[in-house]
């Protein structure tokens, strides 16, 4: 997982020079098991470790030693839902959860208005069986040994097939970008008029 993760911080140093100054890695994951059912499109959102507005760039390999492809459906546009402004009961859960969640020392960083409105955004997407059955996507299968990068906030994804997949999260801030109104957190700040982070 170590030497994972000191590849993946290379490889974005190497496609992307001016990140490694600005990035925040995050955690590795590793998914040693077949899916036994296809995702939702959904686009990513953090519990324990609150973005603050940055965006989630994760980069992903298909490591699975019998050379089985994965498969992703993923949308080459992006579709923002509408978040509601005031979140009502989801804002109270929210507060509830940080209280718990940090004196428990579970989460780290300050989880803010955009990691709300992100975690509903994903929410209402999964629901949203209209727009799970009309949206459209592309369906892209990933041999083994191959890797591929997201921003996982920014793209509605969703792995179909696959196991025995290793992937990087790293916290990329929109001032980071080399266009930062095209971040998730400046889209929503200008579809809901409120500062989120």
């Amino acid at each position: 997982m170590a030497r994972f993760g000191t590849w993946a911080a290379d490889v974005i140093a190497e496609l992307f020079p001016t990140y490694p100054s600005v990035l925040a890695e995050d955690r590795i994951t590793y998914r040693p098991h077949q899916r036994s059912t296809r995702q939702l499109l959904h686009i990513d959102s953090t519990y324990g470790y609150p973005t603050e507005g940055r965006g989630m760039l994760r980069l992903f390999c298909n490591v699975d030693p019998t050379g089985r492809p994965a498969s992703m459906a993923g949308r080459r546009a992006v579709r923002v839902l509408r978040p509601p402004v005031r979140l009502g009961g989801a804002r109270t859960r929210g507060r509830m959860a940080e209280s718990w969640s940090s004196r428990l020392k579970i989460r780290r960083g300050r989880r803010t208005l955009y990691d709300e409105v992100i975690a509903e955004i994903r929410r209402l997407g999964k629901r949203d069986k209209a727009y799970q059955r009309s949206a459209p996507r592309e369906i892209v299968e990933f041999l083994s040994g191959s890797s591929w990068l997201a921003i996982t906030d920014l793209v509605p994804h969703g792995a179909i097939s696959g196991r025995h997949s290793l992937d990087q999260t790293f916290f990329l801030p929109a001032t980071g970008m080399s266009d930062p109104h095209r971040s998730s957190l400046y889209i929503l700040e200008k579809l809901t008029g409120r500062r989120l982070a």
